[in-house]
C-alpha cells in the first residue's frame, strides 16, 4: 500500500498513512529515550517528498539534525538499490552529511 501511495503522490493519502505509523514512532522515541532525530533525504526526487510530510507531523520540540545528500558526480544512489550492507554503509558515508558541515568525503 505504501508503495502505491508513493507512486501516485496523493498528499492527503500519504499524510493519512504517515499518521498511522506516527503513534509507533512516538512510542519508540519515548521507550528508548530518543531526544534527537535525523531524517535522511531521498535520493530520488518526487513531487511529494514523504519525509517532508513526516517532518511536518513531528513534534516541533524534538530537536532535528539537518541532513543533506550530496555527491560530486550529482548522481545519488538510492540505498535500497544496493544489495550488501557494506555497500549501503559506504554509500551513506560518502553521500550523507550534516547540513552546514564540510562536504569532503568520509571514506
Amino acid at each position: 500500500m505504501f508503495f502505491l501511495l508513493k507512486q501516485h503522490q496523493n498528499k492527503q493519502q500519504l499524510k493519512s498513512l504517515i499518521s498511522l505509523f506516527y503513534r509507533n514512532l512516538e512510542y519508540l522515541l519515548t521507550a528508548f529515550d530518543i531526544n534527537t532525530i535525523a531524517l535522511i533525504p531521498s535520493s530520488i526526487s518526487h513531487k511529494v517528498q514523504i519525509l517532508d510530510l513526516v517532518d511536518q507531523l513531528l513534534d516541533p520540540s524534538i530537536p532535528h539534525i539537518p541532513l543533506m545528500k550530496y555527491s560530486p558526480s550529482k548522481i545519488l544512489i538510492p540505498q535500497k538499490s544496493l544489495g550488501r550492507s557494506e555497500e549501503r554503509i559506504q554509500n551513506a558515508k560518502n553521500t550523507i552529511f550534516i547540513r552546514g558541515e564540510s562536504l569532503t568525503s568520509k571514506t
